[in-house]
């Protein structure tokens, strides 16, 4: 990925929140119609649409794929059978992170731990939260192996409120 080109791809009908990198990777008209300017590098592709990722992910500055897998508040949105494993197998062809949103899905509100796992899919990134509390408090994780997280040294990109 050239410096300063980096895309990341998602699937349209998410929904990440309302600030304006969250927004600038919906097409939510209720969180998206005017907060522009909008963040650069955020393409959409149709959810569930193998054909349409792949083509994406030719280009040579896709960073990562994110994608709910079970989408939530597009509606109660199933993917096809396969599509998770269709999208692991394209990102690690395409050298991409498979970015997994599980805040919706994950820990066993599908029947299993994460809705990855009814496909026996591992994301590079996954991303949790709601559920890791019982909604009690805001809590939320991004979970990833060393060779992902540790691109990131301790202290080097953060929030106000990240190092308390």
């Amino acid at each position: 990925v050239a410096e300063n080109k980096a895309k990341i791809i998602f699937a349209e009908g998410n929904f990440w929140g309302r600030t304006l990198a969250a927004i600038s990777s919906s097409n939510d008209p209720s969180s998206y119609k005017g907060f522009g300017p909008y963040m650069p590098g955020f393409e959409l592709v149709p959810y569930n649409d193998i054909i349409a990722l792949e083509k994406a992910l030719q280009d040579k500055n896709v960073a990562a794929f994110m994608v709910e897998p079970i989408q939530g508040e597009a509606g109660v949105v199933v993917p096809d059978e396969g599509y998770l494993s269709k999208v692991r197998e394209l990102c690690t062809a395409y050298n991409v992170l498979f970015i997994a949103d599980e805040i919706q899905t994950g820990l066993a509100r599908t029947g299993k731990m994460l809705a990855c796992d009814h496909e026996n899919v591992k994301p590079d990134i996954l991303i949790l939260g709601k559920a890791l509390s019982g909604g009690v408090l805001p809590v939320s994780a991004v979970l990833a192996n060393d060779d992902v997280m540790m691109n990131i040294k301790p202290g080097e990109h953060g929030s106000t409120y990240g190092g308390n």
